[in-house]
This record gives structure tokens, sequence and C-alpha cells, in this order.
């Protein structure tokens, strides 16, 4: 899915990119197509010298904007057993209720985001199933 940071996640059939992307940091940005802007699914990387794993959380919810509230945050790992942090919150964009599910990691010095953002409330297992299926190895330069 993006070959540079090695990164693959298990998208629902018919998912396409959505661009352009809202940060410089984000690498993917993806959604169903004709749905409006959410569910979207986003990738940011960022130098893990200016951010450490458990801080992703806070990375994560100055980039959603200002009233991102942190419903949770937790130790996690992928399932090929590497160390994740994991998060979820509700914030407004535009007079929607939007719940943003954050699964992040480290490769090399490289800090590691997935978030999905969906209006439907509560992520359910299928919002979960989709970043759990997150694996990253050493990409290509």
């Amino acid at each position: 899915m993006n070959r540079r940071y090695g990164i693959s996640l298990a998208l629902p059939a018919g998912w396409v990119e959505k661009g352009p992307f809202l940060d410089p940091r984000e690498v993917l940005r993806v959604g169903p197509p004709g749905q409006g802007a959410y569910p979207v699914l986003a990738i940011t990387v960022l130098p893990l010298c200016l951010y450490s794993l458990q801080q992703s959380p806070e990375v994560l919810a100055s980039l959603l904007g200002h009233n991102a509230r942190t419903l949770y945050e937790k130790s996690s790992c992928l399932k090929d057993g590497a160390s994740a942090y994991e998060a979820e919150f509700e914030w407004t964009k535009e007079g929607k209720e939007v719940t943003t599910l954050m699964l992040a990691t480290l490769q090399g010095r490289t800090l590691i985001m997935a978030h999905l953002s969906h209006t439907s409330g509560p992520s359910d297992e299928e919002t979960r199933k989709i970043l759990s299926s997150l694996t990253t190895k050493t990409g290509t330069e």
C-alpha cells in the first residue's frame, strides 16, 4: 500500500485513494467512493526524534483539532507482535460528530499513525478489524 514505509492494511473492497492529502505528513488517504468525507482512513508519518509511541494520541489529537476528546488510549501490538499504541477520539468537524480510531507503531526512527475517522458513533468491530490488519516492514527508500 505504501512501499516507502512498508505499510499494508486490509481495506474494504472498493475503497479508493482520496485526495488531496490534508497534511503533508500523510502518505495515504482512502475511503469508499462517492460517500463524502467519511469514513476515511489516513496514514500519517512523523520523525521519531520528535515524538514517542506513547505520545501518538496527543500528536493525532492536535492534528484533528482543538476539540478532539480522547475516549481511551492503551498499549497494543500489531498482529505480527510489533509494539503499537491505540487510542480513540471524538471531535466535531463542520457540525458533524466524528469518531477517530488510531493505531500507531514505530518503523525504525519513524512514528506511523493509521487513523480511521467515521460519523457512525463508537468504532465497531469492522473499524477495529481494518486497523488491526496494519503491518509494517522495512520499505525501499
